[in-house]
């Protein structure tokens, strides 16, 4: 076991050392509304793997979407298991399997990231105005422009800086230009059912959280799965829930049992 596995499961650990609480929570869950958001996260995963299909069709790849599925599902799990979720990106390799162009299969998932991440980084600069200044109308601009910033960003070369860890996704990029709305569409679709997720797991934990809140914390919180530290943001993701939600009245050891309860609704 590497140091990075060893860290984050070091800072979980703590976090339920310090919220021994949550285990009690977490044994009192509604169980029929747990297993509802885990229907919920496995129509998620149809939307993705159908957005994969889709566009690797428009690129006059032919496959049958019951591959695309199997290796949609293999990625996530290693997405689990690795730091910044990084196993995803495993996904062409294994879609060989299926002879699907490695190639193509890259350029595909590459572009669908670059759409997701400009979705991600909106929902998650709304998430936080409306935790921090939501009163000032003026605020939601500041998303707006991180947004519009993003997509310059990707989408061209007229920003000068490089980030190294994002570069293959400038790269290709470029071909998910002419499909924008359509993954968008898929994308935001994605978005409302994963929201609905974590509002079903709310409620199975008796929280006092709304849909629309769920609905903007989801990409805000989630993001911190990214960090390239620990497997999944482990700690980190249960650390984040901690530090969002009690700005939303929401107890430490609440927030650490809804944590685990996403982490476990998602494997």
């Amino acid at each position: 076991m590497d140091f990075k596995k060893v860290a984050g499961i070091a800072i979980l650990i703590i976090l339920i050392y310090q919220f021994k609480d949550s285990f009690n929570l977490i044994l009192r869950v509604n169980p029929v509304l747990f297993i509802f958001s885990i229907l919920s996260y496995s129509l998620l995963n149809l939307i993705l793997s159908y957005r994969v299909h889709y566009l690797l069709h428009k690129l006059n790849i032919n496959t049958n979407f019951f591959y695309i599925l199997r290796t949609h599902l293999a990625s996530m799990i290693l997405s689990d298991i690795t730091p910044g979720r990084s196993g995803y990106f495993a996904f062409p390799k294994l879609a060989e399997k299926y002879d699907i162009p490695f190639n193509e299969s890259t350029a595909t998932i590459l572009s669908i990231q670059a759409v997701e991440m400009i979705i991600k980084i909106f929902g998650a600069s709304l998430a936080a105005f409306y935790l921090f200044s939501y009163q000032l109308i003026y605020s939601l601009l500041i998303p707006a422009l991180i947004t519009i910033f993003s997509l310059v960003y990707l989408w061209t070369d007229r920003i000068p800086i490089r980030i190294k860890r994002i570069e293959k996704i400038r790269e290709y990029s470029k071909i998910s230009r002419k499909y924008i709305f359509e993954i968008a569409f898929f994308s935001i679709s994605g978005w409302f059912v994963v929201a609905f997720q974590w509002y079903l797991i709310a409620n199975a934990l008796r929280l006092n959280l709304s849909f629309f809140e769920c609905f903007l914390l989801q990409p805000l919180i989630s993001m911190l799965m990214f960090i390239p530290l620990t497997p999944a943001g482990l700690g980190f993701f249960e650390g984040g829930s901690i530090a969002f939600l009690t700005l939303l009245n929401i107890p430490p050891a609440n927030s650490v049992a809804f944590a685990i309860l996403t982490r476990l609704s998602n494997v």
